[in-house]
């Protein structure tokens, strides 16, 4: 869903992604960018990526997020889905002022994170990723951002009324009592697509899955 926020605003650009993982993403935005230059941290990750999707517009390399090998002002677009809760709190700043540097004047940065307000549960103990450090309330996120750029618009992922209805009835508990083969609810969860989901600017964002910043420069 992150990559189908960013695909019209990739087009025709030089792209900088951070974090690619398996690279299908960056596969994604080469679809209509001019160019798309990806970094993982992780060295088998850009191996994988660049075996699989060879493409003469997307290149993979190996780069820490925090110490980018690139020019100042050379992107148009930087984006970095789910890897800030990964960067140690000391080096935020840092991160943040690197995706700020490479980025061209007037260019734009779009990153994105879990929304720690809605992954809490009230009454329960809140059991955050080992592999995390700092995780955001949408408050937090945008607080943090926002000196660092001249514009900063923070979206939350939304399911739209249908899935909205969907997980109520879920909450009924009828699916206990019905085969998967005739369970209506079990069936379109697996039909589930991006197109289930929209991302909306709202002044209360507690309750949404997933925060974007849509930042400029």
């Amino acid at each position: 869903m992150a990559y189908r926020f960013i695909q019209e605003r990739a087009e025709g650009k030089d792209v900088l992604e951070i974090g690619h993982g398996d690279g299908y993403g960056s596969m994604c935005i080469a679809q209509t960018a001019r160019q798309v230059t990806a970094v993982d941290l992780f060295e088998e990750n850009v191996l994988a990526a660049s075996q699989k999707y060879a493409w003469p517009n997307l290149k993979f390399m190996q780069m820490n997020a925090t110490d980018l090998k690139f020019e100042d002002g050379q992107f148009d677009l930087v984006h970095s889905f789910q890897v800030i809760e990964h960067i140690p709190r000391d080096l935020l700043s840092k991160y943040v002022t690197e995706i700020k540097r490479v980025m061209k004047d007037g260019g734009s940065a779009c990153i994105s994170t879990l929304n720690l307000k809605n992954n809490q549960k009230p009454g329960v103990p809140y059991d955050k990723s080992p592999h995390h450090d700092k995780e955001f309330t949408p408050e937090e996120f945008k607080s943090f951002l926002s000196p660092f750029f001249g514009k900063t618009t923070v979206y939350g992922l939304f399911p739209k009324a249908k899935l909205r209805l969907v997980e109520r009835i879920k909450k009924w508990g009828v699916s206990k009592f019905l085969p998967k083969s005739y369970d209506p609810i079990y069936q379109y969860y697996q039909r589930l697509s991006v197109l289930d989901l929209k991302w909306v600017v709202k002044e209360n964002l507690d309750r949404c899955i997933d925060l974007m910043a849509h930042c400029i420069k």
